[in-house]
């Protein structure tokens, strides 16, 4: 009788923590982030990789026009 008992209550207590277990798995965030297998860090550092160049484009020129500015009024950089 005492080893049935102390089972039922010891399968109780296991399900009680799976209970709360299960219950703060709920809770936890989580963040998204890139996903390496598709591509999309490459491309957002191919992105600003580009930004960059351009941004020290504007500063060589020093008149605040783009590259893409000056390729479309025939200038050359």
């Amino acid at each position: 009788l005492a080893f049935t008992q102390g089972s039922h209550w010891g399968f109780a207590f296991a399900l009680a923590l799976a209970v709360i277990g299960f219950a703060c798995a709920l809770r936890i965030k989580v963040k998204k982030r890139a996903n390496v297998g598709t591509g999309e860090v490459a491309a957002a550092d191919a992105a600003a990789r580009a930004a960059a160049k351009a941004s020290a484009a504007n500063v060589a020129t020093g008149d605040g026009s783009s590259p893409r500015d000056a390729a479309k009024s025939g200038a050359r950089a």
